[in-house]
């Protein structure tokens, strides 16, 4: 394992072209953040400006948010997967890929979100069991997290190598089970690391997007060549536009 973190690092730093499909979430995020906050500001700071706030707005907002994080995700997944596997880097078909690919790995996003609200469901009605019910539905929810994290990674690779909707959830579910120790550690070191990376001032949320997110993709996809299809990972690339 610490050999694959190693190699996943190295090919970060080497290879910072790997980063940019997660920067531009990152970056329509800050913009909108960064109106909300300007918009606020010029308010003088009047807490009855987000009670006037139009919650369409904010919601038609968010939607195309979540929309954009979704695409450029998809894309970070097929650019790291096409570079593992070929040792090389075409913009333009990865970029063609993606369009064709979306509707079919959101909808396999959206299969994942409603797997993880039904698998957080019942740790949730423990709050109702008061201080000793809510400390037992933060420890279920983290190990929930904790297992079910890189479930949602494995499912990016997968969605590259033609593995759509259920499918790719398939594969995600039994590389779990064939490896629940390593499951764990990834889950755990993945919390863990976000967590930290999060507690820093202004640039942590940043960081996540631009960093970390291709850091632990990497790291799956490394994984995912290896137990699905007997292939070593090569650090050489080749980028074409």
């Amino acid at each position: 394992m610490e050999k694959i973190f190693t190699q996943a690092i190295d090919t970060i730093f080497k290879k910072p072209i790997l980063l940019v499909p997660m920067a531009i979430p990152a970056v329509f995020a800050m913009v909108f953040a960064g109106k909300i906050f300007i918009d606020f500001w010029r308010s003088g700071f009047d807490i009855y400006y987000f009670a006037n706030f139009d919650i369409s707005h904010l919601v038609y907002a968010v939607i195309i948010l979540f929309l954009i994080y979704i695409f450029f995700l998809l894309m970070e997944g097929i650019m790291i997967y096409d570079f593992t596997l070929r040792g090389n880097i075409e913009i333009k078909e990865i970029i063609l890929k993606s369009i064709k690919v979306f509707p079919i790995f959101l909808a396999t996003f959206l299969l994942f979100l409603i797997f993880y609200i039904i698998a957080v469901l019942p740790f949730s009605l423990l709050a109702a069991l008061g201080t000793c019910g809510i400390i037992l539905m933060f420890v279920g929810i983290f190990f929930v997290v904790l297992f079910i994290s890189p479930i949602m990674f494995y499912i990016l690779p997968s969605t590259a190598d033609g593995k759509y909707f259920h499918n790719a959830l398939i594969k995600g579910v039994n590389f779990l089970r064939r490896d629940l120790k390593r499951g764990f550690y990834l889950g755990l070191f993945f919390l863990l690391v976000s967590l930290g990376v999060s507690l820093i001032p202004i640039v942590g949320t940043f960081l996540q997007y631009i960093f970390l997110l291709p850091f632990f993709i990497v790291v799956i996809t490394i994984y995912y060549l290896k137990e699905e299809k007997g292939i070593e990972y090569s650090i050489e690339v080749e980028v074409k536009y």
